[in-house]
């Protein structure tokens, strides 16, 4: 079944952001971030995409051609099981181009789509409980929300959900903070915040460190 046809029914779809260079992780290890393994044998990147996957949501995942040759050349076991990959040229120069261009995509591929659930490709500890509460929070929604979000202990986190009619100014975004100027721009009104008790909508992967406290730590 095409995309186009897969998704003529859907009414949220998931873009997974993993298009970064990673460089903090690299620079101190010398290996793709999104591929180190968790303490289960998964890779991060298999973990952020697993809340979405194990729901059965339509997931698209931003990476790069250079990744995924390098995802292929480890010979992994596939870590994109139920996600389509759409694929930069390029390492992105911002979280703002990933999701501008996934957005684009997603736009075009997903015609009766109402929402769009935007999360990022080294958040492993998400649970798919958090993000099944969320769907029902999104589906739920008075018209006048436009976006929704969780957040732990008053932290606002991932996965960010953005109604249909903001997805063209997704499409323009630009440089490092994503889609942060677009929710800030939001009036009370048109936004939700859903307290959740789950730490993992904040526990990114930026550092060894990071995994080790993430690794070691209960969720």
């Amino acid at each position: 079944m095409s995309a186009d046809a897969a998704g003529a029914g859907a009414r949220i779809v998931a873009l997974v952001l993993a298009a970064g260079h990673g460089r903090r992780f690299a620079a101190a290890t010398g290996d793709d971030k999104l591929l180190a393994p968790l303490a289960d044998g998964r890779s991060v990147l298999e973990g952020a995409l697993a809340p979405f996957t194990s729901l059965a949501l339509p997931t698209l995942v931003v990476m790069t051609q250079s990744r995924a040759a390098y995802l292929a050349a480890r010979e992994r076991s596939n870590p994109l099981t139920g996600a389509e990959i759409l694929m930069l040229g390029v390492p992105s120069p911002g979280l703002g181009e990933s999701l501008a261009f996934g957005a684009c995509e997603i736009s075009r591929r997903y015609s009766q789509a109402e929402w769009l659930a935007i999360s990022l490709g080294d958040l492993p500890h998400l649970s798919a409980m958090t993000v099944a509460a969320l769907l029902k929070h999104a589906a739920d929604a008075p018209a006048k929300v436009l976006a929704l979000r969780p957040t732990y202990h008053d932290q606002p986190g991932h996965p960010v959900f953005f109604r249909r009619a903001l997805w063209p100014e997704l499409t323009t975004l630009r440089g490092e903070h994503g889609a942060r100027d677009l929710w800030g721009a939001l009036r009370a009104a048109h936004q939700a915040r859903i307290a959740v008790d789950d730490s993992g909508i904040l526990a990114d992967v930026d550092t060894p460190e990071d995994l080790a406290a993430q690794t070691d730590a209960p969720h």
